[in-house]
Formats: structure tokens, sequence, C-alpha cells
């Protein structure tokens, strides 16, 4: 009975003030929620205060933000051992091929904690992010640190006050904590933008291009063709469909947020299709260093 009612109030809701402003006041009820929850729970606490504690401290410094794509295997990834780096989700199936541990490890989606959140704890990295929302379901270490979540699409200037908005993908919460660790410049690499799947079939259905509409899941039925190995989502695994758009939208807010601030954010994918920020050569950055 309370959901219908809650149904019924929605509907109404949305014909009063249309579909949209819905939308929006429910997200940041949903957010009020969420950081009630946050800061309300030991744990919460304890993150917000190691979150706090990161603010600022790599001021001035480079971060390297990986992707998952297949066009990391088309690159030299050595010279990143003396970088700081935010590695994402999988990538640790790859550290023992680098010979090291990303600094950062970070996860966002629901599907990816649930399923992998216990290997990426125990991967090595010496700071592991997750998503307060998923953590404590979960039962993970309490080394994770967990960052709050919200529902309205904004670029996450501080993760205490209200969050992080993923955008459609973990590489826009790296983003986001590369900004409020101090980081002046980020550099995006392994960021395909590209799935040959995009559909419940591969290859049979197009991507999605609403940005409000929740993200479809599937159940991989073979080999990945997606990302730098495999069996990064292999048989049985269940991943949430690209939202093209709604990445773009977020890139785009990061991208306009750096440079407000004198900070910038460059792409040096190997053949990569997001042409939101300006593109470098891999190479020539370190050529550069030299």
């Amino acid at each position: 009975m309370e959901t219908s009612v809650r149904h019924r109030i929605g509907n109404v809701t949305r014909r009063t003030i249309g579909r949209q402003r819905a939308r929006q006041i429910g997200a940041t009820v949903n957010d009020t929620h969420h950081f009630l929850e946050y800061l309300g729970s030991a744990r919460g606490r304890e993150s917000a205060q190691r979150l706090r504690a990161m603010h600022n401290r790599f001021a001035g410094k480079r971060a390297f933000v990986i992707g998952n794509g297949p066009s990391l295997k088309k690159m030299d990834l050595a010279p990143l051992a003396r970088e700081y780096t935010f590695g994402s989700n999988r990538i640790y199936l790859a550290f023992d091929e680098l010979g090291f541990s990303t600094t950062f490890l970070c996860a966002s989606a629901k599907h990816i904690i649930s399923q992998f959140g216990q290997e990426m704890t125990n991967a090595g990295c010496d700071h592991v992010f997750m998503s307060h929302r998923y953590v404590q379901t979960n039962h993970l270490s309490e080394t994770v640190t967990t960052f709050l979540s919200r529902e309205r699409p904004v670029f996450g200037e501080d993760p205490l006050f209200w969050g992080f908005h993923d955008a459609g993908t973990v590489t826009n919460t790296a983003i986001q904590l590369a900004y409020y660790f101090g980081f002046s410049e980020v550099v995006l690499i392994g960021v395909d933008h590209h799935f040959v799947t995009t559909g419940p079939v591969a290859g049979k259905i197009l991507p999605k291009r609403s940005t409000d509409a929740r993200p479809d899941t599937v159940v991989s039925e073979g080999d990945d063709p997606n990302h730098f190995t495999p069996n990064y989502f292999g048989h049985g695994v269940t991943w949430e469909l690209p939202d093209w758009s709604a990445m773009e939208l977020g890139y785009a807010r990061a991208r306009d947020q750096f440079k407000r601030h004198g900070r910038r954010i460059v792409d040096a994918t190997v053949e990569g299709k997001l042409t939101v920020f300006p593109k470098v050569d891999y190479e020539s950055i370190f050529r550069e260093d030299q």
C-alpha cells in the first residue's frame, strides 16, 4: 500500500510541475537522505575524516586517470610506476603484468562493488575508494574509504558536501577525487569511449541516449571485447550498459571546473573516441619531462 501511494503521489507531482522538475526534486530529497545516512554512520564519519585529510595533499601535482579500454594494450605503461595513478574497477587484473599497483583504486557502480569489491580491497593499493551505498551491504573491509554518492548531476568539488555524481562512469568519480586531492593536471589514458557491446545481444542494440534513464544491466555470455582483458566482464558477470551522452556531460562539467580554477584535463588515450578534452600524445608527455 505504501508503494502504491508513493507512486500515485509521484504521478500527481509529475503532472503538476513537469517530469524534469519532479526528477530534480526527487534527486535532491534522495541526496539529503544519503547525506544524513553517510554522516550518521560511524563508518561514514571515519571515511569523511580520511577524505578531509587528503584535501589538496597533492596540490600542483600530475595524476593519470586510467580507463580500462583495450587501448591500454597498445601503450607502454611502465613509466606510470613513477606517477600518481587512479585506477578503477578491475584494473587490478593488469597489476602483475604492469609490475605496480595504482596509487588509488575506486569504484562507484553497484554491480562492480557487489561482485568484485572484495578483490579490489585485496589488490594491494594504498587507497581504495567506493560508493557508500554499496560497501556496507557487501560487508567490505573497514580499510575501504567510502565516498558519498549523489543523484543530482553536478561536479563534486567537495565529497563531504553532497558528494560525487559519476555521470555513468567511474572515470568521472576518479576525476572528482583528483580535483579534491589538489592535482593540477589530469591525464586520461585507456578511456576509449567505445564499446563493441552496446546491448543485451552484442552488436544489436544502439547505445542509450537518455541522461535520465536508469542504466540497463546485462549478463555477459562470453569473453569481454570492451576492456583490456577478455575476462574483465567474463561469462556470468552482471554489468551496466554505457550511457554515452551522460558520460560526455559529466566529462564536460569536469573540463570546465578544472579550467575555471587554472587546472587542466588532457586525453592521451590511443585512438580514443572521446572528444571532450584536448588530445595529447602519450609518449610526448614523458619526453617533455626529460
